[in-house]
């Protein structure tokens, strides 16, 4: 029963990698990398102990959109109250 082939990228060819428990091994150079590991795994998010932190940061950008949009709808009424004639 034959291994599969891949091609290393390191010697650029193309060779049976040798398994080592999560990781395969090139037998020409040697190069290594690791298997197994999903993308959940490899990129987790930060966890943040800090819980108030995190709230107060959500309170604070909702906030500044309330005003922001607010800060619009009156610069629309000035515009709207400053073109009717009486």
């Amino acid at each position: 029963m034959s291994a599969p082939v891949a091609f290393c990228p390191q010697c650029h060819s193309e060779v049976a990698f040798i398994h080592e428990g999560s990781s395969r091994r090139c037998p020409i150079c040697g190069f290594t990398f690791q298997t197994g590991l999903g993308v959940g795994e490899r990129y987790s998010p930060p966890i943040s102990s800090d819980a108030f932190g995190s709230i107060l940061r959500i309170v604070v950008i909702f906030v500044l959109i309330v005003l922001a949009i607010g800060a619009m709808g009156l610069g629309l009424l000035y515009i709207g109250c400053s073109h009717m004639s009486f």
